[in-house]
């Protein structure tokens, strides 16, 4: 709701999109046990490769750190772990330089088993817990991606959230006040036929092979083919393949 009310168009969801590149960001609540949820392997690899295209991510849960079992995307986030913690999440305070500077916390979210952080590979500290002492939230910068990581609920703080939730939407690519432009979804009335010559991907028939090919282009509103996210279908030897952008096969077109 916070995010909404900054003007940014969020989509709530309870699974993995089937397309997450459609998201410029996605924001991961797994949760406390015993009711939280672990990643499986269908959802790390999406996550995974989703940061690894250059987008961000923010993920809380607070068992994902220590107790769950590690996953590729795990360590993406500049984040260890001196123990899988208690019901002693308390008042948070913002790490001097970090992006919460200044800014403390009531914390009355779910509490249990909750993951003491550390800082390592890049990541920069941001909450703290008063007592016991440990790190609850950590961010990274890797050049290509961000991250944000939590062991407590976002939605389990308590005072002036708001600009705590602004410096991440602005960390992550967000700017408040503004929604980004959605990729365009596939309209039939708005597709044209695009000859091309394409080298079929890794995980398709004829992996590496130089074909002539029709694809069929969904785009509406747009004037040009190049630097775009478009939507292609493929129709190569009787079978389809379907892919969100141009960027995930090399091509070159023919007519």
């Amino acid at each position: 709701d916070e995010l909404q009310g900054m003007g940014l168009e969020v989509h709530y969801l309870t699974e993995m999109p089937a397309l997450p590149e459609l998201y410029e960001t996605i924001w991961v609540c797994l949760g406390v046990a015993p009711d939280n949820h672990t990643l499986d392997a269908a959802d790390d690899t999406a996550l995974y490769n989703y940061l690894q295209s250059g987008r961000n991510l923010y993920l809380e849960g607070g068992n994902f750190w220590k107790d769950d079992p590690r996953v590729d995307l795990y360590f993406e986030f500049g984040v260890g772990t001196t123990g899988s913690g208690a019901n002693d999440a308390g008042t948070q305070n913002g790490e001097p330089g970090g992006l919460a500077a200044g800014m403390s916390f009531g914390y009355s979210g779910d509490n249990n088993n909750i993951d003491r952080l550390k800082t390592k590979s890049g990541g920069q500290a941001i909450l703290r817990n008063a007592n016991p002492d440990y790190l609850t939230m950590i961010n990274k910068d890797s050049g290509s991606f961000k991250t944000i990581a939590s062991s407590i609920e976002f939605g389990g703080l308590t005072g002036q959230t708001t600009a705590l939730l602004t410096a991440y939407a602005e960390f992550l690519g967000l700017e408040p006040g503004s929604s980004p432009t959605p990729t365009p979804t596939p309209d039939p009335g708005g597709c044209d036929t695009l000859g091309v010559k394409i080298s079929m991907p890794s995980n398709d028939i004829g992996a590496g092979d130089m074909v002539n090919t029709i694809v069929t282009v969904c785009n509406p509103g747009q004037t040009t083919y190049e630097n775009v996210p478009l939507w292609v279908i493929l129709d190569v030897w009787g079978d389809y393949f379907f892919y969100p952008s141009f960027n995930d096969f090399d091509y070159e077109t023919i007519n």
